[in-house]
């Protein structure tokens, strides 16, 4: 028979002590070891900083950082002050007024230009030029009744991106935005000042136009159609100086307007790209398909806008690039300042435009890469719906660059 002896306190020590170093080991796992499907190439310690550089905490109660509306607030305010964003103001009824005088304006220039043309036969070049004013009042025609129109369209957006569920704080939005806005639409204003030397008598006597006060000799040389037909009127002289500006301003601020949404567009869909795994992949495809919602409405609003805008805007480089190589009775350096300035304005707001709108394209791309990183036991049909409507967001988004 065996004999049983109880255990010292030392042999129980003994035997609990190994057991009691696993159970610690067990328990404390500071770093979880993950599939290799779930892994990602770790980035750069640059490329970190310069992702985090965009990205701060989410806004606290009373802030707005994430508020589309808010961001452009200031750019907004510019469109109130010419007439192309409602005031929710009586000066809303006034302000209607204004595409009524463009239209006025581009249809006396066209019937000026096409009818009552008193040149005679004309070279390529006069006609394409003559025919640059007309098509430059029918373009802030355009505009101001398309913003009037739709300005339902625009207030909708903005509800629906204050409806987002993630909420990243876009560090560098506002910036952008006013730094964007300042800079085209000061030279803007700049660059049309400059070109009022050539219709103004600042630099040259009268006494070729007989004794005419300056007004008149900028109406006889700003709308020479008119000058024919119409006899001057300092009412009607200054009304068409004020149309000039509506036209200039709606027209830099339609393309300010597509360059700053694209970038807020593209932004959000980069947003939701940094982080899948500690967001959840069901929140990501939630949000991707809120975000494609809010393009729709933006192709749906900017498209027009895009259309008219680069339409005009080609014409106008491909102008300016023919006049400043074309020789020119005037020698005055103002004139060839003009040219330039208004050449470089033109491109600057060109590549703008389409860059903003290109990286909506790139980022849609990203986030199809990045799908191939999502858990197998995640991998469901909202999946494959989602990489679906990344496709069709950046068909319909390069569509509107493209039409």
């Amino acid at each position: 028979m065996l004999q049983t002896h109880p255990e010292t306190l030392e042999e129980q020590d003994q035997r609990n002590k190994p057991q009691g170093v696993l159970v610690y080991r067990f328990v404390v796992v500071p770093k979880p070891v993950f599939l290799p499907s779930e892994e990602e190439p770790p980035a750069r310690k640059e490329e970190q900083d310069d992702v985090d550089a965009d990205f701060v905490d989410a806004p606290k109660m009373g802030e707005s950082r994430d508020d589309l509306e808010s961001n452009l607030v200031n750019l907004l305010a510019f469109g109130k002050f010419i007439g192309a964003y409602p005031t929710q103001t009586l000066l809303d009824r006034v302000i209607r007024i204004i595409p009524c005088l463009l239209s006025i304006v581009a249809v006396v220039d066209l019937v000026g230009v096409t009818v009552l043309n008193p040149k005679g036969r004309r070279t390529a070049t006069e006609i394409a030029g003559d025919f640059g004013v007309p098509g430059f009042y029918s373009l802030g025609t355009f505009l101001y009744f398309h913003f009037h129109r739709n300005t339902h369209q625009l207030t909708q957006i903005f509800e629906k991106w204050k409806q987002l569920e993630i909420k990243v704080a876009d560090a560098r939005l506002k910036r952008f935005v006013n730094w964007v806005s300042v800079t085209i639409l000061l030279s803007a204003i700049l660059e049309n000042a400059t070109f009022h030397f050539k219709l103004f008598p600042v630099f040259e006597s009268t006494e070729s136009y007989g004794n005419i006060s300056s007004l008149e000799v900028f109406y006889k040389r700003s709308h020479s159609h008119w000058a024919l037909y119409i006899p001057y009127n300092p009412i009607v002289t200054f009304l068409l100086f004020l149309t000039n500006k509506w036209a200039l301003y709606i027209w830099n601020f339609g393309d300010v307007f597509i360059a700053v949404l694209a970038r807020a567009v593209y932004f959000r869909f980069s947003a939701i790209l940094k982080n899948p795994e500690t967001l959840g992949w069901e929140k990501v495809w939630y949000e991707f398909r809120q975000i494609t919602e809010i393009t729709e409405l933006i192709e749906k609003f900017l498209s027009p806008i895009i259309f008219g805008c680069y339409t005009m805007n080609m014409y106008a480089v491909c102008m300016q690039l023919h006049m400043w190589l074309t020789p020119s009775q005037s020698k005055h350096y103002l004139h060839t300042l003009y040219l330039a300035w208004s050449f470089i304005h033109l491109v600057t707001r060109v590549l703008l435009v389409s860059i903003t709108a290109a990286k909506v394209h790139e980022e849609i791309k990203l986030f199809e890469r990045k799908v191939q990183y999502c858990p197998n036991h995640k991998f469901t049909q909202e999946v494959n719906t989602t990489r679906d409507g990344g496709e069709f967001v950046r068909a319909k988004f390069m569509s509107i660059m493209s039409s």
